[in-house]
C-alpha cells in the first residue's frame, strides 16, 4: 500500500510553481444563488412541490456565464443545473451537475460531479439568498506535498490541478465564509468521497475509499475534517483536520489515524520516517501547524504500535515486540524530535525511555539521546530469570539510508552501584549484519557483574569463571564484539580483578587473595596473575605471584592450557599442591613430600594440560626449575641428616631433580637427589654426590677406619638409593687421589700421590650393614662385606677377596668382639707368598686380636711352601702364635711365629727331617732325623736368615755323595750309602733365604764314619747349585784333631770338593792333593764362603 507524507520535509531539487489562486467551488454556489430571479421565486416554489425541476440550458448557460463573470480569477463550466424543494421544509436546493473550475492558464482547479446547495425559504421570501448547508456527493479530493514540502488540498479527484498552498486554499474558504451571504451556511459536508493523498517527495499514492468531509465556521475558526477507511486495508483509518483561525491566518493540521501499516507511517515525514523498520500496526495522532508557504511547522504526535517486530535486512531473526507507545513533539526549526515518553514492551524487554533525537534535513539520519528507566531484560536465552536495570543513558545515531546503520555513540547502564559504558554499531546489509560493541565497567564485585553477563553470550567462558570466580572486585572490564557477514563472530574480554577467590584447575584449592587480569581474545584466553596464593592441606599458603594460564583455542572440545605458574612457599606444600591432578606428582608410589624434607621453595614453570569436562583435566605435561633454601631432612634418607642453605630443585613427567651443596650426617657434599616419575618409573629416589673422603667422613657414613689406616681426602662419589618400602643403600666410590691408606700388618700403602679405587655399599635403615666394600690400588685388591651387632659396632666383616701384590690371595673375616676389643680374624683360605710379602715388625699402637687362619698355600720361597696350613695366633703388638702344614704338601711340620722388630720369625719343627729336606727338593736322598728350622726376617721382602739342625739323618742313594766317595776311594762308605745310608750324626748350617736362592753361609755334617763342610747357593728358580766343601772321612779321629787345627768343624785331613749344575744332575769336583793340605792351611786354597751381608 502507498503512502503519502503530509508533515514535510525536504524537498527535491525541482523549480518552485508559479502560485495561483483559489477560488473555492462553495464560492461558486453561492454566485449562482444570486442569479436566480427573485421575481420567480413563488411560482418555483410551487413547481418544486411536484420534483426536481431541471432547468432548461439557456438557463445553466446564462448561470455558468454568469458564474464565470463573477470569478475573474477562475472559468466556470456547468453542465446541467436543477432546482428541488424539501417536502415540509421553507428551504430550495440546487444542484450544480459538473460544475469544474480552472485556472487562468486553464488547469483544472476544483472538479465537482454534484453539488447540492440548500437555500434558507425565509431568506428567499426576504429577497434573499443564504446557504443553509452544502453537501458535496462523490466528489473526488486530492491531498498532496510537493517536492518542496508543501501541503496542498484539491477539491479534485485526480488528474493535473493547479498548486496552492493549503494556507491560501483555507484563507480563500474562510473568506467565503465571512461573507453575509454565508452567514447562515453552518456546514458543508460531504460523502462517498474519493481521497487521494500523493506525495512528491516518496513517489507514493494512500487512497481512501468513501471518504467523508466536513468543513464548517465557529467562532471565526474554519475547520475541515477528512477521513474513511484506508483501501486496500482491511481495519486502517485515517481522519484528518484542518483548521485556520481567522483573527491570525494561523493554519493548523491534525493526522489521526489506527491501525496503519510502519511503512505508510513512515512516508508522513522525517519525524516518523524510523519506524520503517517495524512491521507493525500503528494508531496515534499528529498536530501541528502550517507554515504561510504550506510546509510543517512544529509538529506534535503519540504513537501507539501494536504487537510487531523490528526487521533488519540481514538479520537472523527479527526483534519482536508486544507494543511500542511514544508521545513526542517536533521543532521545525530546529529539526528535533522530543521524545517525552517512549514505552516498549516486548517478550525480551521492557523499558521506558524519553530524550530526542537530531533530524537530518533529508530523513535519512537521526541523531538521539535517550535516558531509559525500568529496564527488564527477560530473554530466557540470555538470563533465566528477568534482570532488571535501574537505568541507562544513551547516545544514538540512526541512519536509515543508503544502508540501515544503528551507532551507539556512548551508553550507559546502572544498577545497583553498578555501571556500564557501551558504545557500538550495527550496520544493515543484505548479505548480513555488520556488528561492532564495546562495552566498559570501571568496577564491580565478582558474582554481580556475572549477573549481567548473559549465560549464552560466551557459554564456555562464562560458564568457567561463574563456577570458579566466586569472590572480589573486577576493574576495567572490557568486551569487543566484531561480526561480519559470512565470519563467525570475533570477541574480546578483559578484566583485572582484585581479592578474588578463583578456582582455575578443579582439584587444587581455589586461588585466595587474586589480584590480576583475564583476557580473552577470539578463542584465546589469558589469565594473568599478578598476586595470589593458594592453600595448601596443611593451612598453609603457597604464593603463586606471576602465574599465567594461557589456552590458545577456547572453542575447542577439552583445550589445551598452558599454566605458567610461579610458586613460592614451603617446599611440602607446594610438592603437596602437585600430588594433585594434573600433575600427579608420586603417583603409584609409596613416596610423598613429608619425606623429601622442609625448607622455602620457590620456583618457575609451565604445566600444559587438557581442559576435560569429566574430571577436568587430560594428559599432562609439566616443568618447573626453581630453589630450596633453608632445607632439612631426617626422613629423605630415614635416621640420616640432609641439610642445604640452598639447592635447586627441577620436575618434570620424568624426574623429580634436587641439586646443590648440602651435608649428608655433618658430611659436606654436591650432588642431587633425584626420584623417576611416571607410571614405568622405579619406585626409588636417588640420592648422587661428590665429596671428599676422609676417615671423619667415612665414619659418618658407617664406615669406621682404624686411624693407621686412612689419612688425607680424597674426592668421592656417593650413591643412595632410596627404594620405596625397602631400606636406603649407601654406595660410596672413589679414585682415592689426594688420600693416603695404608695397611701395615700387609705392608701395603697408597700415598696421596697415587690413586686407587674405592668402594663401599652399606644398608641403611633399622639394620645397617655394608654389603659391599672394595679397595684397589698399588696392587691391593680387597672384596669385603660387614654386618653390624644390634645397638652398633661390627659383627662381621667377611672377605671375600684379599689380594695383594700376586704374594697374597686369601679369604677371611674381622669377628666383631664387643666392646672396645680388636676384633678377631679369621683367614679361612687363599694363598701367601713369603717372596713378595712385606718384612718389618708390629705396627705401633695397634692392639691385635686373636687369629685363626687356614692358608690353602703358603710359599716361603721358590719351590718351598706350606700347604694345608693352619695356624692360631695374635696381632697384639705384632704376629705370633703357633701353626702347622705341610711342606710342599708332603712333610708335616709344625711351627711358632713371633714379631721381632724387622718382621716375624718362624721356628719349624718337624720328627723327619730327611722328609722335609726331600719335599722342599734340597736333599732328595735325605731321610729321618728330628729338625729344628729358624727362619728370622731381616727386613728385605722376603729374604730370612736361617739356621737348620737335624740329628742323625741318614743319605740314602745319594748320586751325588756316591760319586764323591768314590772319587776319594772311601768303598766302606758306599756301601752303606747303598744299602742303610750313612749316618750324618749331627747336621747345622746358617744360610740366607731369599726369594730366588739359598745362600749356605756354612753347613756341616758330623757323623762317627764321615764328616762334611758345605758354603755356597743353591738358585731356586732353576735348581742349580754352586757349593763347595771338605769331606773328611774316618772322622772320629780325624776330626777330632781336626778340631784343634781346623775350621768349620773340619777334619785335619780332607778332601775339597765342588758342586755345580742342576741339583738332579750336579757336577762334582774333587781335589785329591787336598788331602795333603792340613786344616790349618786349607783356606789359602778355596775361595771364602757367602758373607751374609746385615747378618
Amino acid at each position: 500500500m502507498a503512502t503519502t507524507d503530509i508533515t514535510g520535509g525536504a524537498g527535491g531539487d525541482d523549480p518552485p510553481r508559479r502560485r495561483r489562486r483559489i477560488w473555492p467551488a462553495l464560492a461558486l454556489a453561492g454566485l449562482v444563488v444570486g442569479v436566480v430571479p427573485l421575481s420567480a421565486a413563488g411560482a418555483l416554489w410551487l413547481r418544486l412541490a411536484a420534483g426536481p425541476l431541471e432547468l432548461p440550458a439557456s438557463v445553466t448557460m446564462r448561470v455558468e456565464a454568469a458564474l464565470d463573470a463573477a470569478m475573474p480569477a477562475n472559468g466556470v463550466t456547468l453542465e446541467r443545473l436543477a432546482v428541488s424543494r424539501a417536502e415540509g421544509a421553507a428551504r430550495f436546493d440546487v444542484q450544480l451537475i459538473n460544475l469544474r473550475l480552472t485556472d487562468p492558464d486553464g488547469s483544472l482547479r476544483a472538479a465537482f460531479p454534484e453539488v447540492s446547495v440548500t437555500l434558507s425559504a425565509q431568506a428567499l421570501a426576504r429577497g434573499e439568498i443564504r446557504p443553509i448547508s452544502v453537501d458535496l456527493d462523490n466528489a473526488g479530493l486530492g491531498l498532496s506535498r510537493d517536492a518542496d514540502g508543501q501541503i496542498d488540498l484539491a477539491l479534485t479527484g485526480g488528474g493535473e490541478i493547479g498548486r496552492q498552498s493549503l494556507p491560501d486554499t483555507l484563507a480563500r474558504l474562510d473568506q467565503m465564509f465571512a461573507a453575509p451571504a454565508f452567514a447562515e451556511l453552518g456546514e458543508v459536508t460531504a460523502s462517498g468521497l474519493s481521497l487521494a493523498m500523493a506525495d512528491a517527495v516518496t513517489g507514493q499514492v494512500m487512497r481512501v475509499s468513501d471518504a467523508r468531509m466536513r468543513l464548517e465556521r465557529k467562532n471565526n475558526v474554519l475547520t475541515v475534517t477528512l477521513g474513511g477507511a484506508l483501501s486496500g486495508s482491511r481495519d486502517a483509518t485515517i481522519d484528518i483536520a484542518l483548521s485556520r483561525a481567522a483573527a491570525t491566518g494561523a493554519t493548523n493540521i491534525g493526522f489521526a489515524f489506527t491501525n496503519l501499516s510502519a511503512r505508510d507511517v513512515a512516508t508522513v515525514g522525517p519525524v516518523l520516517a524510523w519506524v520503517d523498520l517495524m512491521r507493525a500496526p500503528i494508531s496515534g495522532f499528529m498536530g501541528g501547524a502550517l507554515n504561510d508557504d504550506g510546509s510543517v511547522g512544529d509538529l506534535r504526535a503519540t504513537l501507539d504500535i501494536g504487537a510487531g517486530q523490528v526487521t533488519l535486512d540481514g538479520a537472523a531473526t527479527p526483534l519482536r515486540f508486544d507494543s511500542l507507545t511514544a508521545a513526542m513533539r517536533y521543532d521545525a526549526s530546529a529539526g528535533r524530535i522530543v521524545f517525552d515518553s517512549v514505552a516498549l514492551r516486548a517478550p525480551d524487554l521492557s523499558l521506558d525511555a524519553a530524550g530526542h533525537a537530531d533530524v537530518s534535513p533529508d530523513g535519512t539520519r537521526y541523531t538521539a539521546q535517550f535516558r531509559m528507566t525500568d529496564i527488564i531484560v527477560a530473554r530466557t536465552d540470555l538470563y533465566p530469570e528477568p534482570l532488571e536495570l535501574d537505568g541507562a543513558m544513551a547516545d544514538l545515531r540512526l541512519t536509515l539510508s543508503p544502508e540501515v546503520v544503528i551507532e551507539i555513540g556512548q551508553a550507559v547502564i546502572h544498577d545497583a552501584g553498578l555501571e556500564l559504558h557501551a558504545r557500538g554499531r550495527i550496520a544493515s546489509h543484505e548479505e548480513g549484519l555488520d556488528i561492532a560493541f564495546d562495552a566498559h565497567v570501571p568496577e564491580a564485585r565478582a558474582r554481580e557483574a556475572l549477573t549481567y553477563w548473559p549465560p549464552a553470550m560466551l557459554p564456555d567462558t562464562r560458564g568457567w569463571i561463574a563456577e570458579r570466580l566466586t569472590e572480589g572486585r573486577l576493574s576495567g572490564v572490557d568486551l569487543a564484539v566484531r561480526a561480519r557477514p559470512g565470519a563467525a563472530p570475533v570477541h574480546d574480554l578483559s578484566f583485572d580483578f582484585d581479592g578474588v577467590r578463583l578456582l582455575v584447575l578443579p582439584d587444587l584449592p581455589p586461588i585466595e587473595g587474586g589480584v590480576g587480569y583475564l583476557s580473552l581474545s577470539g578463542p584465546r584466553l589469558i589469565l594473568q596473575l599478578d598476586e595470589g596464593a593458594l592453600i595448601a592441606p596443611g593451612g598453609a599458603a603457597v604464593a603463586i605471584d606471576g602465574s599465567r594460564m594461557v589456552i590458545a583455542d577456547t572453542s575447542q572440545r577439552g583445550p589445551e592450557a598452558v599454566i605458567d605458574l610461579a610458586v613460592a612457599g614451603e617446599l611440602t606444600d607446594v610438592l603437596t599442591l602437585l600430588t594433585r591432578p594434573p600433575v600427579r606428582l608420586f603417583a603409584g608410589g609409596a613416596m610423598t613430600p613429608a619425606q623429601i624434607g622442609s625448607g622455602g621453595l620457590s620456583a618457575e614453570g609451565h604445566i600444559t594440560t587438557r581442559l576435560m569436562r569429566h574430571d577436568g583435566t587430560g594428559g599432562v605435561d609439566y616443568a618447573f626449575a626453581g630453589e630450596i633454601g633453608g632445607f632439612a631432612s631426617d626422613t629423605l634418607v630415614p635416621g640420616r641428616s640432609l641439610t642445604a642453605e640452598r639447592l635447586q630443585v627441577e620436575v618434570d613427567p620424568s624426574m623429580l631433580r634436587i641439586a646443590g651443596q648440602a651435608t649428608f650426617d655433618g658430611v659436606p657434599l654436591t650432588g642431587q637427589w633425584t626420584r623417576p616419575l611416571g607410571a614405568q618409573a622405579a619406585r626409588a629416589s636417588l640420592l648422587e654426590a661428590r665429596t671428599g673422603l676422609s676417615r671423619d667422613r667415612l665414619a659418618a657414613l658407617g664406615v669406621t677406619l682404624p686411624e693407621w689406616m686412612l689419612s688425607g681426602e680424597a674426592p668421592a662419589d656417593i650413591v643412595v638409593s632410596l627404594p620405596d618400602g625397602a631400606p636406603p643403600q649407601l654406595r660410596v666410590s672413589s679414585d682415592l687421589a689426594g688420600a693416603a691408606l695404608a695397611l701395615p700388618p700387609l705392608g701395603w700403602a697408597l700415598t696421596a700421590g697415587q690413586t686407587g679405587r674405592f668402594e663401599a655399599e652399606i644398608l641403611l635403615g633399622p639394620d645397617p650393614a655394608v654389603t659391599r666394600l672394595a679397595l684397589q690400588g698399588n696392587g691391593l685388591d680387597m672384596l669385603c662385606r660387614i654386618s653390624l651387632a644390634p645397638g652398633g659396632g661390627l659383627d662381621r666383616l667377611t672377605a671375600d677377596r684379599v689380594r695383594l701384590d700376586g704374594w697374597l690371595d686369601v679369604t677371611g673375616a674381622l669377628v666383631g668382639r664387643g666392646g672396645a676389643r680388636p676384633p678377631g680374624i679369621e683367614v679361612t683360605g687363599g694363598t701367601l707368598d713369603l717372596r713378595g710379602a712385606p718384612q718389618g715388625g708390629g705396627v705401633g699402637g695397634i692392639v691385635g686380636g686373636p687369629i685363626s687362619a687356614t692358608l690353602d698355600r703358603l710359599q716361603i720361597s721358590e719351590g718351598i711352601a706350606l700347604t694345608a696350613l693352619s695356624a692360631e695366633m695374635t696381632s697384639d703388638g705384632g704376629l705370633s702364635g703357633q701353626f702347622r702344614g705341610r711342606v710342599n704338601g708332603e712333610a708335616p711340620v709344625t711351627g711358632t711365629l713371633v714379631s721381632t722388630p724387622n718382621g716375624s720369625a718362624v721356628r719349624v719343627r718337624a720328627e723327619d727331617g730327611g722328609a722335609v729336606l726331600r719335599a722342599a727338593g734340597v736333599f732328595r736322598t735325605a731321610h729321618g732325623g728330628a729338625m729344628e728350622l729358624i727362619l728370622q726376617a731381616t727386613g728385605a721382602t722376603g729374604t730370612y736368615d736361617g739356621t737348620l739342625s737335624i740329628e742323625n739323618p741318614r743319605l740314602r742313594d745319594a748320586p751325588v755323595m756316591a760319586e764323591l766317595l768314590n772319587l776319594i776311594s772311601v768303598v766302606g762308605l758306599l756301601e752303606q750309602l747303598s744299602g742303610e745310608g750313612i749316618n750324618l750324626g749331627s747336621v747345622d748350617a746358617r744360610f740366607r733365604l731369599t726369594p730366588a736362592q739359598v745362600i749356605l753361609q756354612q753347613g756341616t755334617a758330623v757323623g762317627p764314619a764321615l764328616g762334611l763342610s758345605l758354603d755356597g747357593t743353591y738358585t731356586l728358580g732353576t735348581r742349580a747349585l754352586d757349593m763347595q766343601g771338605v769331606v773328611s772321612p774316618l772322622y772320629v779321629v780325624n776330626g777330632l784333631v781336626g778340631a784343634l787345627f781346623a775350621p768349620r768343624r773340619e777334619g785335619l785331613f780332607g778332601f775339597s770338593y765342588r758342586l755345580t749344575g742342576r741339583a738332579d744332575n750336579p757336577q762334582v769336583f774333587v781335589n785329591p792333593l787336598s788331602i795333603l793340605t792340613p786344616g790349618v792351611f786349607r783356606d789359602i786354597f778355596r775361595r771364602p764362603p757367602p758373607e751374609l751381608t746385615g747378618n
